[in-house]
């Protein structure tokens, strides 16, 4: 079964495939959520590469990273009363994407 993800992507980018040796200071393995996070925040500092067996976000991540949810109220006030304002700040901030260092 093929994810929503997947069915209505548009303009899918091709990367090209390793075909000779290479230098770098990180090697990244996996293109899922969390390589091509990585990968950001790494690509501020260093020289990375990411490698993957198959497409970008194509396997765990391209098949379910979405969700819905409809009880935001009683988690953030969970967070606020047991963790404080800034805390539950700091967690909204770090769900946005692109990620962002402050």
């Amino acid at each position: 079964m093929e994810s929503f993800w997947a069915k209505t992507i548009k303009n899918k980018q091709k990367f090209p495939k390793v075909n000779s040796d290479m230098e770098t200071s990180v090697c990244i393995i996996g293109a899922g959520l969390t390589g091509l996070s990585c990968g950001y925040y790494l690509g501020r500092k260093c020289n990375f590469v990411i490698i993957d067996k198959s497409t970008i976000c194509s396997s765990t991540s391209g098949k379910n990273t979405g969700k819905i949810t409809s009880q935001h109220g009683l988690f953030y006030k969970y967070l606020l009363d047991s963790n404080g304002k800034d805390f539950a700040r700091k967690y909204m901030e770090a769900k946005s994407f692109p990620f962002e260092s402050n």
